[in-house]
């Protein structure tokens, strides 16, 4: 059975294979989605599509054939950084931690840097200001950059330290 992700983008097509050898007259599907072979549906939530065919001689009804579409809802995810500025100093950590939002338990999480991890903890050593973001991934939905987060780093400061020499001589 298909399973699509809810986008309100994914659409499905459902295409009738006739098995008879029979020439075909008219297609029935549920709902009047269509009266040929061929349908594009785009559901909301799971739904189960029928349709029966007549055959060109006798006007007779075929048996129905169903097949059901199962609709998930994506889950967003959220990123955050314990910390959001660093001196780049090279031994600075940043632990980042994602979450499904709504506490959606979440099969998978697509990283900025393309790896996909059950793993909702990633540690990162930035020398330059960067963003990271998370997706999830359950399924049949996939959310790309979801959220993200900037980890800025600063340079150091740089100092230099002279002192005054003045040199006393006196005679005695």
């Amino acid at each position: 059975e298909p399973l699509i992700c809810y986008t309100r983008k994914d659409s499905v097509k459902l295409t009738v294979v006739n098995n008879s050898g029979m020439e075909i007259s008219a297609y029935h599907w549920n709902d009047s989605l269509s009266t040929t072979s061929e349908a594009i549906v785009l559901p909301k939530v799971s739904t189960t599509y029928t349709v029966h065919a007549d055959s060109k001689y006798g006007r007779c009804h075929g048996p129905e054939a169903s097949v059901t579409v199962n609709v998930i809802e994506p889950v967003d995810a959220s990123i955050k950084a314990d910390v959001e500025s660093i001196c780049q100093t090279g031994a600075a950590k940043v632990i980042l931690t994602a979450q499904s939002k709504a506490g959606v338990e979440t099969p998978m999480f697509i990283w900025w840097d393309g790896m996909k991890t059950k793993d909702s903890i990633r540690i990162v050593a930035p020398d330059t200001t960067t963003t990271y973001w998370v997706a999830t991934s359950n399924s049949a939905c996939v959310q790309a950059g979801n959220d993200s987060v900037t980890v800025t780093v600063a340079k150091p400061a740089k100092v230099t330290l002279t002192t005054a020499n003045k040199v006393y001589e006196y005679n005695r």
